[in-house]
């Protein structure tokens, strides 16, 4: 028999009652950016129909699907915010050299 758990819930239901959710939307802008990437295993989560309706599911923003993914963000917006938060942890370990280190 052909059944998932919802991750919700944790109940078992037949493939036809289960929903796939994406935590970073499948817009066209999206699909566009990442292509198939946006249908990672690490980016949908199976839900059953009560609950991919009624509970609340969390989201992902740009920056958490690529850091979950392990890729850079394509879009301006998301390559800016990456690059601040790439400067600001270098930031937290410049003041410290190769000898304090050793």
């Amino acid at each position: 028999m052909n059944e998932i758990l919802c991750e919700v819930c944790k109940k078992h239901f037949n493939v036809s009652k289960i929903q796939r959710h994406h935590l970073f939307s499948q817009s066209k802008l999206n699909r566009r950016l990442y292509g198939k990437l946006i249908d990672d295993p690490k980016n949908i989560k199976f839900l059953c129909d009560d609950c991919h309706l009624n509970k609340p599911i969390p989201k992902f923003t740009e920056i958490q699907f690529c850091d979950a993914l392990g890729i850079v963000p394509r879009s301006k917006t998301g390559r800016a915010i990456y690059d601040r938060l790439m400067a600001s942890e270098f930031m937290l370990y410049e003041d410290i050299t190769i000898e304090d280190l050793s």
